[in-house]
């Protein structure tokens, strides 16, 4: 009877100090697909110009900041039982992220389409 009183408590204590990183992963996917909106958004502006789509002027912030913690949050969930998700996440956030840099790069090479 002890026995069993004792792998009980140890396995509540198991559970105590081991936990589940799923939401992180999930949190993780979800910023993923917030940062590579603005990518998308990008990508239709090319083909349907249209001056109020890519007027927005937090884009490139949000996705910067959504893909660098959706990237933390992910690298932390792959210790979780949602992997999967948590893989999913990272490649969308380093989507996101180096949608930035893109269009850094692009704007500094003069393809930003100002003063047209």
């Amino acid at each position: 009877m002890e026995n069993i009183q004792s792998s009980s408590a140890e396995a509540s204590a198991d559970k105590q100090t081991k936990p589940d990183h799923k939401v992180k992963a999930i949190v993780s996917f979800v910023l993923g697909i917030i940062s590579v909106i603005p990518f998308f958004i990008f990508i239709l502006y090319w083909f349907f110009p249209i001056s109020f789509i890519f007027s927005f002027p937090y884009m490139g912030s949000t996705s910067f900041i959504a893909g660098l913690v959706g990237l933390i949050l992910g690298i932390i969930g792959l210790k979780s039982s949602k992997k999967k998700i948590a893989i999913a996440g990272i490649i969308l956030c380093i989507i996101g992220v180096l949608y930035v840099f893109i269009i850094i790069g692009l704007a500094m090479l003069g393809f930003g389409g100002i003063g047209r």
